[in-house]
């Protein structure tokens, strides 16, 4: 019979040397992080887009239609792309606006990062807003089906519509459901997720567009009440 007192879990693990002599303490201390890490939902290479204010007899936005027969051809967005390796999202925007709309990156002030937010596919979409100076209309017809601006001060009054939508999960046909409790029978719990419009004169924004724009325009109100 053994006698022997057996450890608790966590006295075991007080008497284990530290892993290959990691001290988690010091070596987290050392970061001196000061904000979390946001985990990508999908993936991981990150994206940035420009909310391009244009100065005319007031300040106007900037907004380009994609061209037919590529990605989301059709829809209204703002100049912008994926993230090279190294880049800043500031420097993004200005490149792929730059490219997009035939434009010198010189003509391109950046005033603020707004937001960040999370695409359909999972990619974390940076929105930073600036100035094009001596804008003349251009813009690559290889991406491009045409632009547009809509003044400031129009958003300014009239809010996006918001609808909510319900997202269920579909498991693929590898998914180990024998490791998940009630396996084919556990109910995931739906996501839900607003979705934001603006119906213009020109065109109708919707999706990513809307909502970064949503959130850029009541953040302007709230600056200009301060």
């Amino acid at each position: 019979m053994n006698c022997e007192k057996s450890l608790s879990i966590t006295e075991e693990i007080a008497q284990r040397p530290a892993a290959d002599g990691i001290d988690p303490e010091a070596l987290i201390r050392k970061q001196d992080r000061k904000r979390p890490e946001r985990i990508p939902m999908g993936s991981s290479r990150n994206a940035a887009v420009l909310i391009p204010l244009i100065r005319k007899e007031e300040w106007h936005i900037l907004f380009e239609i994609r061209k037919k027969g590529i990605r989301q051809g059709g829809d209204v967005c703002f100049p912008g792309g994926m993230m090279e390796e190294g880049e800043t999202p500031e420097e993004t925007a200005v490149r792929e606006a730059s490219e997009e709309l035939l434009i010198d990156p010189d003509t391109i002030t950046v005033l603020a990062p707004m937001h960040i937010t999370t695409g359909p596919a999972g990619t974390d979409t940076t929105s930073v807003i600036g100035v094009i100076r001596d804008y003349r209309g251009t813009y690559s017809d290889a991406e491009v089906e045409r632009v547009f601006t809509i003044p400031l001060s129009w958003f300014l009054e009239h809010p996006a519509d918001v609808h909510e939508v319900t997202l269920h999960a579909q498991a693929g046909p590898d998914f180990p459901y024998d490791l998940v409790p009630g396996g084919k029978d556990y109910r995931f719990i739906p996501m839900r997720q607003k979705h934001y419009f603006y119906q213009t004169e020109e065109a109708v924004i919707w999706g990513l567009t809307a909502k970064l724009l949503s959130f850029a325009v009541e953040l302007l109100r709230k600056w200009m009440k301060t």
